[in-house]
């Protein structure tokens, strides 16, 4: 376990570097805008092809702030305050939307070569995926956005999820905060 050099996951806890025998880890988060997660989360099931209901009776039955939740149970926090001095302790926080121009800084960091790109440019590891038996495509092969975000959609996420709005925007400064203190600016 000497050479593992990154553990990626959506589920990670602050232990996963004790699997590597290492005696600590750099821990990196990334958030996304509430209205962002949700409206993927809900086309990503549509994409698996789940049976879905329009996105509003969907989205009626989701759970508030589950970002914040999330986080809560992971820095075994109960507050937004709490997770956010929380998050001064990972390595780097950073939101979807600026993984294009961190990931080369954070790939540098820990040691990926630089000119990775995710694969991009590369030809498909897909093409030795198999097909189900009705020769569909792999469930994992995204199709069409099925919903688009709009303002209305937006704004009424942000009002409900005040939480995790707050969190979004802490994990704004924090990724600022970062990439002063490691001269990234």
């Amino acid at each position: 376990m000497k050479q593992v050099a990154v553990l990626a996951g959506n589920d990670l806890d602050l232990d996963a570097h004790r699997i590597t025998g290492a005696d600590k880890g750099r821990y990196v988060t990334v958030l996304r805008d509430p209205a962002e997660r949700i409206v993927g989360d809900f086309n990503a099931k549509a994409d698996r092809g789940e049976d879905l209901p329009d996105f509003w009776e969907w989205y009626d039955e989701r759970r508030v702030n589950q970002q914040t939740r999330f986080f809560c149970d992971l820095f075994d926090v109960e507050s937004v305050s709490e997770v956010a001095e929380n998050l001064k302790s990972l390595w780097f926080v950073t939101t979807t939307e600026h993984l294009p121009e961190d990931a080369p800084r954070l790939f540098e960091a820990i040691g990926v070569p630089s000119e990775w790109d995710g694969g991009a440019g590369e030809e498909s590891d897909l093409e030795d995926a198999e097909d189900g038996d009705d020769g569909e495509a792999p469930a994992f092969v995204p199709s069409e956005r099925r919903l688009a975000i709009s303002d209305e959609i937006r704004s009424r996420i942000h009002e409900d999820h005040p939480r995790d709005v707050r969190l979004y925007e802490l994990a704004l400064k924090r990724r600022e905060s970062k990439r002063k203190r490691y001269g990234w600016s």
